[in-house]
């Protein structure tokens, strides 16, 4: 029941609605049982984060992962910690970025992570958990400007992920990839991907990086002086954004539409 309420909740949240999201989080904190508080410190963490309340993110993670590592749940450790990493991320806090995505890859490691939801067993979860990590610190040293650090990061990130069965994961993983490849200057790879996550995007009904991945191909066109191309992709998320139910999606992306087409 607790666990349906948390997944409620998550809807709510990644539709834009956040006060009804955190309304039903805050009780399940007090949890008797103390996996059902993990997880709703790990999903009111990404709420704030979606909001760019890093603090209170930070927060939460980190309250979140105290319960996991004093009540023996270590396979949940990874997972929390690369939120953690996240957040630091975005909120530009490089440094602890870094040391928070290497804790995260040990956790994976020592305890053989969750992996995806539908493979809590056996290598492949590692093989996803791992490489999505891995992913995300590369995407980390791609804005760092470390892009050698960031290429050996992804060498290892993309076979694990391929070996696994996360779907969504390759395609984050791959996005994170072309990231690498557009500010590496290698257009022509980045937009080879970039097709390539588009229709993955599509297949999975995953509007957010499908609008990621139509932003950067058409910043990637731009570069290879193909203005017509470059156009079309921003038209395309003109339209996903029209009819997406979504006020988060909008948010997030309007402005970063209009510094392209106005």
């Amino acid at each position: 029941m607790s666990q349906g309420l948390i997944s409620k909740a998550n809807i709510l949240r990644d539709s834009g609605q956040p006060t009804a999201s955190r309304r039903i989080l805050l009780p399940l904190l007090k949890s008797k049982d103390f996996r059902i508080a993990v997880n709703a410190y790990d999903s009111l963490g990404l709420g704030y984060m979606n909001e760019k309340e890093y603090t209170k993110a930070l927060e939460c993670f980190k309250s979140g992962l105290k319960l996991a590592e004093d009540g023996g749940w270590f396979e949940r450790l990874s997972g929390i910690a690369r939120d953690i990493a996240i957040a630091y991320k975005n909120a530009k806090k490089y440094q602890q970025a870094e040391k928070w995505f290497l804790t995260a890859i040990e956790y994976v490691r020592k305890y053989n992570d969750e992996g995806p939801p539908t493979l809590r067993s056996g290598q492949a979860g590692g093989n996803a958990s791992l490489g999505i990590t891995y992913s995300k610190l590369g995407l980390l040293y791609t804005d760092m400007k470390l892009y050698r650090k960031a290429q050996l990061v992804f060498a290892k990130a993309l076979p694990l992920l391929n070996k696994s069965k996360h779907d969504y994961w390759k395609l984050i993983g791959n996005i994170d990839r072309c990231n690498l490849l557009y500010q590496t200057k290698k257009y022509r790879e980045a937009q080879k991907w970039l097709e390539y996550a588009i229709t993955d995007a599509l297949a999975q009904d995953k509007e957010y990086k499908l609008i990621e991945a139509l932003l950067l191909a058409g910043d990637t066109e731009l570069k290879l002086k193909n203005k017509l191309k470059a156009q079309q992709c921003f038209l395309w998320v003109k339209e996903v954004l029209k009819i997406s139910d979504s006020p988060r999606l909008t948010k997030k992306f309007e402005g970063e539409l209009k510094k392209r087409i106005g």
